[in-house]
This record gives structure tokens, sequence and C-alpha cells, in this order.
């Protein structure tokens, strides 16, 4: 549908690695019918206890990726070195 309504897809895959009962999770991205605009979300900070830290991270089409680059560039503070680090430990 995102495809055929050429609108942009934003995945909330914060809490994608906490799995009950050996149920078998596929991210969307890794899916070989996806959209091209597509924005998958994720971070340590649910999955993790990491909330502290305050970080994450993004996936998506160069061109959505660039777009968020310049916002945040003027609307936000960047993570800390520490965050940095520490979520490197994970993706």
């Amino acid at each position: 549908m995102a495809k055929k309504y050429n609108v942009i897809l934003l995945v909330d895959e914060l809490y994608s690695r906490q799995i009950f009962d050996n149920h078998p999770y596929t991210h969307l991205r890794a899916l070989t019918n996806k959209s091209d605009n597509m924005l998958t979300i994720m971070g340590p900070s649910k999955t993790e206890s990491l909330s502290g830290f305050r970080l994450g991270t993004a996936f998506g089409a160069k061109w959505i990726i660039d777009r968020m680059e310049k916002l945040q560039a003027i609307v936000t503070l960047r993570a800390p070195g520490y965050s940095q680090h520490a979520i490197n430990k994970f993706f």
C-alpha cells in the first residue's frame, strides 16, 4: 500500500528484540518487496533497558536520512560520545 499510494512508511521497531515464546520476527527492511519510502526506527532504550541514554537509530533510503540529518543539525543536539559508543554494541 505504501508503494501504491506513495506514502512514507514509519516503522517503529523499538520493541522488536523483545520476542516471547521463541516466535520468529522478521524486520520489514529484510523483506524483498519493501517500499523505498520506509523509515525504520530502532534503539536499545526499550530492549536493553538503556532508557537513560535516550538514543536510537534510523534505517531508510538515503534521501530520507539526508533530510533527517539536515533537520537534526538545526533543531537538536547530537547524542553524546558515550551514548554513541553504547549503541554501537547493539547495532
